[in-house]
Protein backbone atom coordinates (compact mmCIF):
# COMPACT_ATOMS: atom_id res chain seq x y z
CA UNK A 1 0.00 0.00 0.00
CA UNK A 2 1.45 3.80 -0.84
CA UNK A 3 -0.11 6.33 1.52
CA UNK A 4 1.01 10.32 -0.26
CA UNK A 5 2.05 12.48 3.34
CA UNK A 6 2.54 15.02 0.55
CA UNK A 7 2.45 16.23 -2.94
CA UNK A 8 6.04 14.76 -3.39
CA UNK A 9 6.41 12.22 -0.55
CA UNK A 10 4.91 8.94 -0.68
CA UNK A 11 5.20 6.17 2.13
CA UNK A 12 5.04 2.32 1.03
CA UNK A 13 4.33 -0.25 3.70
CA UNK A 14 3.32 -3.69 4.21
CA UNK A 15 0.91 -5.78 6.14
CA UNK A 16 0.03 -9.10 6.33
CA UNK A 17 -3.92 -9.44 5.68
CA UNK A 18 -5.84 -10.62 8.72
CA UNK A 19 -2.94 -11.49 10.49
CA UNK A 20 -4.35 -11.22 14.34
CA UNK A 21 -7.68 -13.77 13.14
CA UNK A 22 -5.13 -16.13 11.95
CA UNK A 23 -2.25 -15.40 14.62
CA UNK A 24 0.35 -14.68 11.54
CA UNK A 25 3.40 -12.03 11.88
CA UNK A 26 6.32 -11.96 9.66
CA UNK A 27 8.75 -14.64 11.36
CA UNK A 28 5.96 -17.48 9.37
CA UNK A 29 6.79 -15.59 5.85
CA UNK A 30 9.85 -16.66 3.79
CA UNK A 31 11.95 -15.11 0.85
CA UNK A 32 10.40 -11.56 1.73
CA UNK A 33 11.21 -8.33 -0.02
CA UNK A 34 10.79 -5.13 -1.32
CA UNK A 35 12.07 -4.30 -4.90
CA UNK A 36 11.49 -0.78 -6.81
CA UNK A 37 12.54 -1.16 -10.61
CA UNK A 38 12.77 1.48 -13.41
CA UNK A 39 9.64 0.08 -15.68
CA UNK A 40 11.36 2.32 -18.76
CA UNK A 41 14.71 0.09 -18.25
CA UNK A 42 14.41 -2.69 -16.36
CA UNK A 43 17.16 -1.54 -13.76
CA UNK A 44 16.60 -2.73 -10.09
CA UNK A 45 16.85 0.66 -8.34
CA UNK A 46 16.67 -0.80 -4.82
CA UNK A 47 16.03 -4.54 -2.95
CA UNK A 48 14.93 -4.32 0.63
CA UNK A 49 15.68 -7.67 2.24
CA UNK A 50 12.37 -8.29 4.96
CA UNK A 51 13.43 -11.90 5.73
CA UNK A 52 14.21 -12.43 9.34
CA UNK A 53 14.25 -8.36 10.60
CA UNK A 54 10.46 -9.03 11.85
CA UNK A 55 9.94 -11.22 13.88
CA UNK A 56 6.42 -11.08 15.98
CA UNK A 57 5.48 -7.64 13.60
CA UNK A 58 2.35 -7.85 11.46
CA UNK A 59 3.02 -4.71 9.13
CA UNK A 60 5.80 -2.81 8.14
CA UNK A 61 6.34 0.70 6.98
CA UNK A 62 9.02 0.18 4.14
CA UNK A 63 10.41 3.38 2.66
CA UNK A 64 9.78 7.07 1.99
CA UNK A 65 9.95 8.05 -1.54
CA UNK A 66 9.90 11.53 -2.17
CA UNK A 67 11.17 14.03 -4.91
CA UNK A 68 14.13 16.16 -4.23
CA UNK A 69 16.22 19.07 -6.50
CA UNK A 70 15.23 16.89 -10.06
CA UNK A 71 15.00 13.48 -8.97
CA UNK A 72 12.98 10.83 -7.08
CA UNK A 73 15.06 9.79 -4.02
CA UNK A 74 14.41 6.46 -1.68
CA UNK A 75 14.66 6.49 2.27
CA UNK A 76 14.68 3.06 3.66
CA UNK A 77 12.41 3.03 7.28
CA UNK A 78 12.47 -0.61 8.44
CA UNK A 79 9.74 0.39 11.17
CA UNK A 80 7.82 -3.42 12.22
CA UNK A 81 5.01 -2.61 13.84
CA UNK A 82 2.36 -4.73 15.87
CA UNK A 83 -1.34 -3.85 14.72
CA UNK A 84 -4.58 -5.54 14.03
CA UNK A 85 -5.15 -3.61 10.84
CA UNK A 86 -3.68 -1.68 7.82
CA UNK A 87 -6.17 1.03 8.61
CA UNK A 88 -4.37 1.37 12.13
CA UNK A 89 -1.25 1.91 10.28
CA UNK A 90 -2.28 4.06 7.83
CA UNK A 91 -3.61 6.20 11.05
CA UNK A 92 -0.24 5.65 12.48
CA UNK A 93 2.04 6.81 9.96
CA UNK A 94 -0.14 9.84 9.41
CA UNK A 95 0.14 11.06 13.32
CA UNK A 96 -3.74 10.48 13.99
Amino acid sequence: MVILLSHNCKTYIINIYEAYEREQDFSQIKNCFVRVSDMDTGRELVWYDVNGNFDGMTGIFVADIYYCNGEWKFKAVGEGVKVKSIKKMVKRRLGN
